[in-house]
């Protein structure tokens, strides 16, 4: 069935064929075994250059015409600038690294013959059948028990009665991911085999489709049931716009009324205050809960300080810490959100990618419902693609387990394979068309976001001059600071032995075109605070809060400046309600006061403390201790 939608492609020898194969595939192992950057990175980057290199000379990077290769190159391009900016550079290059190997696979498998791609992915169908039963065998369900009873009784029986397999820790939300897009690709197997009346192929496909399946349950992940039951729900609606609503307008009627069904229902889940309960929360490292909503938020403040260039690859852990919640030790990895932390690291070069990319994905999966019946003139691993795809995208939306993590070579193939929707003779036809508009969309884009520019030029330019001084100040910080020797140097004394002059002069010339932008006052506040500049402080968070700013990081600011100038009743009115408030004035007292005999400050800040928990049986010792000072 695949043959015949074979393309103009010429046929290249079997030599020539797996040699590019190994050649992404040593790769991509290279940058999977490690989780740190190591020389072999550096061999597997070599592997790669050779085999864009080769296909370059043959004109096979530009060639496929499925539109997906303007996003791939831009968010490469974005990548490329985020390594470079990144203070974590090891780190930073082997993302980067396997991010190229996503490119390759999603190269070598929209240009594969249908014999390699359903190698392919009977391959990945296997590799993740494994990862099924590795996963449930390797986790210890009395310390991580699942979210329901029946999956930890199972779990426990196996860990019971099964030995632990040798090998690496694996996330089970990591894993969920995996076996969430593994799943199409076994029922399109199980579907093709069956058509060529392969049954012993197509039982064993099924069977290992419902491996993968057993290991998706066991794995308690939430987000990916949640792809998972949206990739199901998506089928039933395209096999009933099949069935029911087959021509254009039909078509596009049935479509924007599930849209507009889905719109309000997103609407009433926002308006009922349940969004919170739907999104769920995740663990932070001391074992409390946190919200993912609230995490959303943080990551947004640091999306209003990167926007335009990112903060850099792998840095999110640091930066979250000291610039969004402005504790001194890392607290979680990433955002929970894949496009948040693709714009937070890769800046708007990497989010508008990300945004052209699925633009394209839609597209092809527009066309290919268009093109499909009983004949299935598609691919049907095309097909089983997009639908991986979509899981994929969905779990996306609370869980970052494709970009920050050694699975981010799977999109690559997700894409390749969902981009063999377009090899059809009537894709073929209107390739040169369908090429073209995208042009003509991104040019009355630029139209509209010139007129716009023009129109807040002066926002912007400020938002632009706080990005490059937050970007200088995280280099110049990071690159200087160890949170595993938090204490040698501080943070405070990183902050004084460290010329940030530059990052200060770029904060001045936002303030100059918007003397309420939150970033440069926040930042300068932060330096200013360390530095012991408590009345400057107390001017730029007053500023913000005057200006009506309310986010965790002004109040946190405004509440240290406060207390610092004498006024622990109002710092503790700003700090009503926040998470990190108490515990920060504590640390204030004994990290930046005492050392340094500032016994009255101290005073101020547990002060301070005590009237936000007046129970916490430790803060009254601290008081008496800093009044022992004042009045010996």
């Amino acid at each position: 069935m695949d043959a015949k939608l074979e393309t103009s492609i010429p046929a290249r020898g079997y030599l020539g064929v797996a040699l590019e194969w190994a050649l992404v595939l040593v790769a991509t192992a290279l940058f999977t075994i490690t989780e740190s950057y190591q020389p072999s990175v550096t061999v597997g980057l070599g592997l790669l250059a050779v085999f864009f290199a080769e296909r370059g000379l043959r004109g096979k990077l530009a060639s496929l015409r499925s539109g997906m290769e303007g996003p791939v190159l831009l968010f490469i391009i974005s990548a490329a600038a985020a390594t470079a900016i990144s203070y974590n550079s090891g780190a930073a290059l082997l993302q980067f690294a396997r991010i190229l190997a996503a490119a390759a696979l999603f190269f070598i498998i929209a240009d594969s013959q249908s014999p390699v791609r359903e190698m392919a992915a009977s391959g990945f169908l296997l590799a993740t059948a494994g990862l099924a039963l590795y996963w449930p065998l390797k986790n210890d369900f009395t310390l991580a028990p699942g979210k329901l009873g029946a999956i930890t009784d199972i779990g426990q029986w196996l860990n019971a009665h099964i030995a632990t397999p040798p090998g690496p820790e694996i996330h089970s939300n990591v894993a969920a991911g995996v076996l969430l897009v593994g799943i199409p690709f076994g029922v399109a197997l199980a579907y093709m085999t069956w058509r060529k009346r392969k049954v012993v192929w197509s039982i064993l496909a099924v069977l290992l489709t419902l491996i993968i399946l057993f290991g998706l349950v066991m794995t308690s992940s939430r987000g990916a049931w949640m792809g998972l039951a949206a990739m199901i729900i998506a089928s039933v609606l395209v096999w009933a716009q099949l069935r029911w609503f087959p021509s254009g307008r039909q078509k596009a009627g049935f479509w924007l009324g599930i849209g507009v069904l889905g719109l309000v229902a997103a609407l009433g889940v926002f308006s009922s205050g349940n969004l919170d309960r739907l999104v769920g929360q995740i663990p932070g490292p001391t074992g409390s809960m946190r919200s993912r909503l609230g995490l959303w938020q943080e990551g947004l403040s640091l999306l209003r300080s990167y926007i335009f260039t990112g903060s850099g690859l792998q840095t999110y852990w640091m930066v979250h810490a000291l610039y969004a919640i402005l504790i001194h030790t890392p607290y979680v990895a990433h955002t929970h959100n894949s496009f948040l932390q693709v714009w937070i690291e890769q800046g708007v070069l990497g989010a508008l990618a990300v945004i052209w990319g699925s633009a394209v994905a839609l597209g092809w999966a527009w066309r290919a419902i268009g093109r499909t019946g009983i004949s299935l003139r598609v691919s049907v691993l095309g097909l089983a693609g997009l639908a991986a795809l979509f899981g994929a995208a969905v779990h996306g939306l609370v869980d970052v387990v494709f970009y920050v993590e050694r699975t981010l070579p799977v999109v690559g193939l997700l894409v390749g394979f969902a981009a063999l929707t377009t090899r059809s003779p009537e894709a073929e036809a209107t390739s040169l068309r369908t090429a073209q508009r995208p042009l003509w969309l991104l040019a009355g884009l630029a139209v509209i976001l010139l007129g716009l520019g023009l129109i807040w030029r002066n926002s912007l330019t400020a938002a632009w001059y706080a990005n490059l001084g937050a970007l200088e100040q995280t280099r110049q910080e990071l690159s200087r600071y160890d949170p595993n020797h938090l204490d040698n140097p501080t943070l405070d004394q990183v902050r004084q032995r460290t010329d940030l002059s530059a990052a200060q002069a770029d904060f001045e010339k936002a303030l100059d075109y918007q003397p309420a932008n939150a970033t440069a006052l926040e930042r300068l506040a932060m330096i200013a605070l360390a530095r012991g500049e408590y009345a400057p402080a107390l001017e730029w968070t007053s500023q913000a809060w005057q200006a009506g700013e309310r986010g965790q990081v002004t109040r946190l600011l405004y509440g240290d400046a406060l207390a610092a100038n004498g006024q622990p009743e109002q710092a503790a009115l700003v700090l009503q309600g926040l998470t990190w408030a108490e515990g920060r004035l504590l640390l204030q007292g004994g990290y930046r006061y005492m050392p340094n005999k500032d016994y009255q400050r101290a005073f101020d800040a547990w002060q301070a403390a005590l009237m936000l928990n007046p129970t916490n049986p430790q803060t009254p010792g601290l008081i008496a201790q800093a009044r022992q000072h004042l009045n010996p």
